[in-house]
């Protein structure tokens, strides 16, 4: 199918439930993270999480359900795609904020595209891809964690053992992308997969073959 042209920090959904806007949330971010941006704005096609808080944060990590970043709005998607960006002013809180998102819930049945991905790592059909939270260690300055968090990467992502937010559907330089956007995105089925508790500690067992 066709899609819109894209730009830099943006997110497309390629595929998704039938209907409008079931699959939509308005999530409001943590004044921390909206200050990790010196746009005050976090970058669409970001993977964000609710924390126990309520609020929205980069990342995922534990039990916590992915959250793709669609567009600072409140304003109904058009469900399949929309415009990548809207003037933050288009959605205040009580307390007067404008720190607010549209997420796209990433469970089974959303395709989507999006331009926030490691640029280092060579993607394959079918990898499982993951993302850290701003509070990873990874992370020592400001910088790396808006750099870094709820950015999409594969390497040393083991399925049970990390939180699985995805699967590539179609990598950047894949059979039939969409070159004339210069590859700047990549493709993913969205899921959610939270670790298993144990599984690092525990027995290797010999399983059958299906």
């Amino acid at each position: 199918m066709e899609i819109p042209s894209m730009t830099r920090n943006n997110l497309q959904v390629l595929r998704h439930y039938d209907g409008d806007g079931n699959l939509q949330r308005n999530v409001q971010m943590a004044a921390a993270q909206i200050a990790l941006f010196a746009t005050g704005a976090v970058p669409a096609g970001r993977c964000v999480s609710l924390g126990s808080d309520g609020l929205g944060y980069l990342g995922v990590a534990g039990s916590r359900v992915p959250l793709w970043l669609f567009r600072s709005t409140d304003k109904p998607s058009s469900g399949m795609q929309g415009p990548a960006a809207a003037s933050a002013t288009e959605m205040t809180w009580a307390d007067g904020s404008v720190n607010a998102v549209l997420a796209f819930v990433g469970l089974e049945g959303l395709e989507i595209a999006t331009t926030e991905y490691n640029k280092s790592e060579t993607f394959n059909y079918n990898d499982l891809v993951a993302c850290r939270l701003s509070t990873n260690a990874a992370y020592t300055t400001d910088t790396e964690r808006a750099a870094g968090a709820g950015v999409v990467f594969k390497t040393g992502v083991v399925h049970g053992a990390h939180a699985i937010v995805g699967v590539v559907s179609q990598p950047p330089t894949g059979i039939g992308s969409y070159s004339r956007f210069d590859n700047a995105y990549l493709c993913l089925w969205t899921c959610y997969r939270p670790p298993v508790a144990g599984l690092i500690t525990g027995t290797p067992v010999n399983i059958a073959v299906l």
